[in-house]
């Protein structure tokens, strides 16, 4: 018969072991290296060797249970190669590796014949390499375009008009809804969103620290308040949020978690997901959020975390007001990077006469948008809640 000291010692023998293999399963070193040999050998078998690397970089970090590696380095390609074809050889030599994508942030000409580019290779969100490639040539429009700030709208309309057919012209300005998520565990960006000066729409999550705070601030500075319900993703799943909307509840229990999280977020003019890619895919799910909402007449905002989708078709069935996002502002939390989007936001509400743009509560992204937003409001763009730019679409 096991004593009660070797049963205790067992339990904690099991208890460190579980802690060892948790927190090595969190740790992406191996994928890292892993990319980090494909990307060696690729440029290797291009012709690029160890003395055309510029500078190299190793990092890492720790973010609660997570950690790992994450690499920077620059290369020489002496004009081998232009934009479209190292991205197409990028994807080549990471095929296979599941969950890693890459995206690139531009082009610039950095002499006569040509400039340099970065690419990021993404994990889970995060941003594991960073690529910099210096000597390439541009050889694809759309990147030089996307790191050119945008000329003043008469321009841009005039260049416009060359490629439609001419409509009458709008009175309206062009409107831009901008909706930052994930307001509820801090109140430390609250000032610096006020001193903004627009209208913003703050996507609050329910039931944490700072709930009530976000929504008494927004009630206060004429901002509007949206629920942010915590959904089902595809990845990502152990730091899912308390109750968080799983594919394959009842309807009864989502109902539920719904009608308790808009108790807590108070004052909402509507719902949008958090994370979310696989229950905004899954029919079931969405009908009974969907249902729920219209019911208490609000909207909901798709933020497209996945391209399968079908919080259109069910809302369309349902006639619940929804709206899906066009751009996201700040995946990458880096200054060129959201500036960048800013452009893109600007350019597109010139065209399309109106855009939803999603960022987070983040310090870097609320300075960027004071430093940017007031140009594009000298360029006649408009900021306006999302109930307002729904109202106007409708």
């Amino acid at each position: 018969m096991i004593s009660r000291r070797n049963a205790a010692i067992a339990v904690s023998l099991f208890a460190i072991l579980a802690a060892l293999y948790f927190f090595r399963a969190q740790d992406n070193s191996a994928l890292v290296r892993k990319i980090d040999e494909r990307v060696t050998k690729g440029f290797s078998s291009l012709g690029v060797s160890d003395n055309d690397l510029i500078s190299r970089k190793v990092s890492y970090w720790r973010d609660g249970r997570q950690r790992g590696t994450r690499l920077e380095y620059a290369v020489d390609d002496r004009l081998r190669h232009d934009v479209p074809r190292l991205e197409k050889d990028l994807r080549s030599w990471l095929g296979g590796i599941s969950g890693v994508s890459i995206e690139g942030t531009g082009y610039e000409k950095t002499g006569k014949s040509g400039g340099k580019t970065v690419f990021d290779v993404v994990s889970g969100g995060r941003t594991v390499l960073k690529l910099e490639v210096d000597n390439v040539r541009p050889g694809w429009t759309g990147v030089a375009e996307a790191v050119k700030p945008p000329k003043a709208p008469v321009a841009v309309q005039a260049a416009t008009a060359e490629k439609e057919t001419p409509v009458a012209v709008k009175k309206k300005a062009p409107m831009v809804a901008v909706v930052l998520d994930d307001f509820g565990y801090s109140s430390k960006n609250f000032d610096a969103l006020k001193a903004l000066g627009i209208p913003v729409t703050m996507a609050v999550l329910p039931n944490t620290p700072y709930t009530a705070m976000a929504c008494d601030f927004a009630r206060k500075n004429r901002m509007e308040v949206i629920l942010h319900l915590p959904m089902e993703p595809k990845t990502g799943k152990d730091f899912l949020e308390k109750d968080t909307v799983m594919t394959g509840m009842s309807g009864d229990r989502i109902t539920e978690i719904v009608s308790r999280d808009l108790r807590s977020v108070t004052g909402a003019s509507g719902i949008s997901n958090h994370m979310g890619s696989r229950a905004t895919g899954d029919p079931d799910t969405m009908r009974a959020i969907l249902l729920e909402a219209g019911r208490r007449k609000l909207y909901f905002l798709d933020s497209m975390t996945t391209g399968d989708s079908v919080v259109g078709s069910v809302a369309g069935e349902l006639k619940v007001p929804y709206a899906e996002r066009d751009i996201f502002l700040d995946n990458r939390n880096e200054k060129v990077h959201i500036r960048g989007q800013l452009q893109k936001v600007e350019v597109a509400a010139l065209k399309k006469g109106s855009v939803v743009a999603i960022g987070h509560d983040r310090k870097l992204t609320i300075e960027t948008m004071a430093e940017y937003v007031p140009e594009m409001q000298k360029r006649g763009i408009e900021f306006v809640t999302l109930s307002q730019l729904m109202s106007v679409s409708k």
